[in-house]
């Protein structure tokens, strides 16, 4: 507590009043007097070009001898430089204003003093207006509108430095037409509607690493790539460029390297960056710790969470809250600028998530942690399988981070389902990361094979590794059958015989496929049939046997339709589709390619979008609608540059087939073809 606000709430503010008349000459020679003004310039003050051009912007906006009032408010996190651009940009604008400027520091969040009441922050600032001490009222509210009435006269910047909260300022406003309110806080002020903020983030990578230099000495010789280093380390905060600078320039004959090894320590870089307990996590616990007991526990969950981007139903599963109160703890821990919005949810800078680590690692018991966790991987498990593509795209690196933190059976089941259904969205670096994590730590066999027959399927499909495909079928089929599971057996041979099928030996392709038809016809799995069903299929096509290859793609439908397997369905259309293309019928064709198509739009299939756009193209060039073939084959090229597929190389050449074609020309109609049940590019 303050002496001021010790004597306002002691009832004590008399004294104050005796010790003035103790000094009465001393009183009448300064009274009338105005001891106001702001603090020096920060002489290293450096960079901030757009965020200052912006400021600059919002008070000029501001007419001294005009109708109204203005107040703009700086808010970020702690040690993110406030202070220094609200007064730099106030030394600007202060000739504006014919009575100078005033500044008090709130101690909204200074280390060992409690936040000044407002009533403590009007006696000073009446006292810097040129009050007598014994002219002050005891009353808040006299105290106020003394205050309002001084500045109704006056052309004033008023600076309110380092302020707690919304209530803490509303009673210091002058609300006179003549002055401008400049306030700084590490909390938004969303009860004050009227203030125009400006949200302060981090420096810039180039300004951060002049401000080191700068600190450090700039007459030192520096390697660039280490004060980059250094800087992206300290995350750009300004705070913690200082004291890592400010310590260099101590020791002259420590290297640079030994900076960054000390800060490279992902454990000790907070206490690097703390000098006597004070500095990044002085300014962070003293931000904790005016959230109150709610926030600040969600905040120490949510070090429990292994991803970039928190959400309100991860929080809410972490907390066991419901998703409103999650919403509402993660806005208030925003408020605070300890996270920062995104259009899908909430991040953290390093430092931060450095810190919120700890705190869980701290103050969160082994049994609260695991039940935590557990609650977590149960929500992950349910909603991998049950959502909508769009919520696996954006919690799709949450949950990748989540399962590669564990070796637990379950989780890899979690993780490896979701890995196949990251492969169809098109994210395939994640899928692999999946795949080859849960081949490589889980000892069950099957969970292995599981993982080889996926990490097989994408790196045939996607990436043309043929002999890696082909090793990581046969692996899985040995893992499964040493498991004894017939129906992963029979679903890793189906993988070889897809390389068979791509290499050109169709007579293997043909037994292997009848071989798993049987397997999966014998052991009733439906779905299995109907995957090797439309094997077989694509081999009649292929040697153009086109009746039994629709009879075949049909059944096969009709098998995935029973088990609502739309991924199934959507290759089997597209198989009948090429299997009209081959016959001549164009119609149908394109009937069976926009069913397909929309399946795959439907699952968020990108890459099986792009494979049915081709097929449609390839109608659309086969009946002389050479613009809408241009579109279509357009429309490939883009989704597969877009996923970064090899593929993109079939789109160009079919593009290139009508870039130059007319209406009845042999290349308009035929150039390209279509491999007929095959997978682009197999």
């Amino acid at each position: 507590m303050g002496m001021a606000d010790w004597l306002w709430r002691d009832g004590a503010t008399r004294r104050l009043e005796a010790i003035d008349r103790r000094f009465g000459a001393w009183q009448q020679a300064g009274a009338g007097q105005v001891r106001r003004g702001l603090p020096g310039a920060v002489s290293d003050f450096t960079g901030r070009h757009a965020v200052l051009a912006d400021l600059r912007g919002r008070l000029a906006r501001h007419d001294p001898g005009g109708p109204s009032p203005a107040t703009c408010a700086v808010t970020g996190m702690g040690g993110v430089g406030k202070t220094t651009l609200a007064v730099h940009a106030a030394r600007e604008a202060v000739g504006r204003y014919a009575d100078g400027a005033f500044f008090i520091d709130l101690h909204g969040f200074s280390p060992g003093m409690a936040p000044l009441l407002p009533e403590a922050a009007l006696e000073q600032l009446l006292r810097d207006a040129g009050e007598r001490g014994d002219a002050i009222p005891l009353a808040p509210a006299a105290r106020r509108a003394r205050w309002c009435s001084i500045m109704a006269e006056r052309k004033a910047i008023v600076v309110l430095d380092n302020a707690e909260n919304s209530a803490q300022i509303g009673p210091l406003l002058p609300g006179a037409p003549g002055c401008l309110v400049i306030v700084t806080s590490r909390r938004r002020l969303t009860a004050l509607p009227e203030v125009d903020e400006l949200v302060l983030d981090v420096l810039s990578p180039d300004d951060a690493e002049e401000l080191f230099v700068r600190v450090a000495g700039a007459e030192r010789a520096y390697d660039p790539a280490e004060v980059r280093q250094v800087a992206r380390l300290c995350d750009h905060l300004p705070l913690a460029i200082r004291i890592v600078a400010a310590r260099h320039r101590d020791e002259p004959t420590r290297p640079l390297r030994a900076v960054l090894a000390d800060l490279s320590d992902q454990t000790g870089r907070l206490a690097e960056l703390s000098p006597e307990g004070a500095g990044v996590l002085g300014a962070l616990h003293l931000t904790t710790a005016r959230m109150g007991a709610e926030p600040a526990r969600a905040l120490r969950l949510l070090g429990l969470h292994p991803g970039p981007l928190y959400r309100a139903p991860a929080l809410a599963h972490l907390a066991e809250v419901g998703e409103a109160e999650a919403r509402t703890l993660l806005r208030t821990l925003a408020d605070h600028h300890l996270l920062t919005p995104t259009k899908d949810g909430y991040q953290c800078h390093d430092l931060v998530r450095a810190f919120v680590w700890a705190q869980s690692r701290d103050h969160i018991d082994p049994a609260e942690r695991d039940a935590a966790h557990a609650r977590l991987h149960a929500w992950y498990e349910r909603v991998a399988e049950e959502s909508a593509p769009e919520w696996l795209t954006v919690e799709r690196d949450n949950l990748v981070a989540f399962c590669l933190g564990s070796r637990a059976k379950e989780v890899a089941l979690t993780g490896l389902s979701a890995a196949d259904r990251l492969s169809v969205l098109g994210f395939y670096d994640h899928a692999r990361g999946l795949y080859n994590h849960f081949r490589l730590v889980c000892v069950d066999a099957a969970t292995q094979a599981k993982a080889l027959f996926g990490l097989g399927d994408l790196v045939r499909l996607t990436f043309g590794e043929i002999e890696h495909a082909v090793k990581r079928y046969t692996e899985a089929r040995e893992r499964y059958l040493a498991a004894g599971d017939q129906c992963g057996a029979a679903t890793a041979l189906l993988g070889i015989a897809h390389m068979a099928r791509i290499t050109g030996d169709n007579a293997s392709a043909l037994l292997r496929y009848q071989e798993a038809v049987e397997t999966f016809v014998r052991l009733r799995d439906v779905r299995g049939e109907a995957y090797a069903t439309w094997g077989l299929a694509a081999i009649r096509t292929r040697l153009g046997d086109l009746d039994q290859a629709r009879d075949l793609f049909a059944h096969a439908l009709d098998l995935d339709i029973r088990t609502g397997y739309e991924f199934g369905q959507a290759e089997d259309e597209r198989g009948l589709g090429g299997v009209a293309f081959c016959a001549g019928d164009m119609a149908e064709a394109r009937t069976r390619f926009n069913q397909a198509y929309g399946l795959a739009c439907t699952i968020g299939y990108r890459r099986g979008q792009a494979h049915n756009l081709l097929g449609l193209g390839r109608v659309a060039r086969a009946t002389d609608e050479l613009a809408e073939a241009r579109r279509l084959f357009t429309e490939a090229l883009m989704i597969y540059e877009e996923l970064g597929l090899d593929l993109a190389e079939n789109a160009r050449t079919e593009l290139a087939t009508v870039a130059v074609s007319v209406p009845g020309t042999t290349v308009g109609r035929s150039g390209g073809g279509y491999q007929g049940g095959q997978e682009c590019g197999e």
